[in-house]
């Protein structure tokens, strides 16, 4: 993911989980796999790229 560190434990394996929320819209994370870290959206997205995208923007802004 770009070189972005964990800001738990620093590392670099992450992923980016997406999935759809009740109401039908999606929802994303991005998840350590190492210390289990995990960073979610705020909101529901009306399609999965742009909920991934929010996902790594909100990460990139939490390291």
């Amino acid at each position: 993911m770009d070189d972005h560190l964990c800001p738990h434990c620093s590392c670099d394996a992450a992923s980016v989980l997406c999935f759809r929320t009740d109401d039908g819209r999606f929802a994303a994370a991005i998840q350590c796999h190492v210390c289990g870290y995990e960073k979610p959206t705020a909101e529901g997205f009306e399609d999965e790229q742009a909920a991934r995208e929010a996902a790594q923007r909100e990460w990139f802004q939490t390291v």
